[in-house]
């Protein structure tokens, strides 16, 4: 029989202000199980080997490289690896092309803490477990079978043009006099782009750019 608790976690996560709170939420849910932290992927990826970890709890934006990086680093280190991504950004693509790499969990930020216990001993146990917006998509995706080309997020040259200049802090009405655009089209850009990537904002719409290295069409 799989145990139902885990003895061994790692918490992948840049802001020590929430490994903290999951530190203390884990020791106190399992007394006995014990929680190792880092701020970056390739730490992580480092320690791994040696902790064997019945579960991995894995940030998506992080700094020296993105949770799907890491995820695909650690599943060729032990292709059996149950790892949860926990993020903000409640996208359909992200949690799609991680569950095709071999990812077992998504889990938005929003989630209490119970939701998130719940997640950790689903997949000790061998199943999947999701808390998005998209959770019936992605039921549907294992159901049928989980494709390894998930069709990735694509941006128009001029999509990309505007996230740039986001990025530059240009606000719309700048953008469009730069490139000759109405301050509606430069918007259609931006609202396009958001509702591709599943973001909430046009702060995590850049984030998520540079986090991904998104193709231009």
């Amino acid at each position: 029989m799989l145990p139902t608790n885990p003895k061994q976690i790692i918490i992948v996560d840049d802001h020590p202000a929430i490994i903290k709170g999951l530190t203390f939420a884990f020791e106190s849910e399992w007394p006995e199980c014990a929680i190792t932290s880092f701020q970056s992927g390739s730490k992580a990826i480092e320690a791994y080997p040696s902790l064997n970890p019945d579960v991995v709890l894995l940030d998506y934006q992080m700094p020296d490289q993105s949770g799907y990086i890491t995820a695909m680093k650690l599943l060729k280190i032990e292709p059996t690896a149950k790892i949860l991504l926990f993020t903000f950004l409640d996208s359909l693509p992200i949690a799609g092309n991680f569950l095709a790499i071999g990812g077992r969990g998504f889990v938005t930020k929003d989630a209490d803490l119970d939701t998130l216990f719940a997640a950790i001993t689903t997949i000790i146990q061998g199943d999947y477990y999701f808390h998005s917006r998209h959770e019936r998509e992605l039921s549907k995706m294992l159901h049928h079978g989980i494709s390894n080309k998930f069709p990735k997020i694509q941006f128009s040259t001029r999509e990309l043009q505007v996230c740039l200049k986001l990025s530059r802090g240009l606000s719309v009405k700048m953008i469009a006099h730069e490139l000759d655009l109405s301050v509606r089209t430069v918007e259609s850009y931006k609202e396009s782009m958001i509702v591709k990537t599943g973001v909430k904002s046009t702060i995590e719409l850049i984030d998520f750019i540079y986090q991904n290295g998104i193709k231009q069409i």
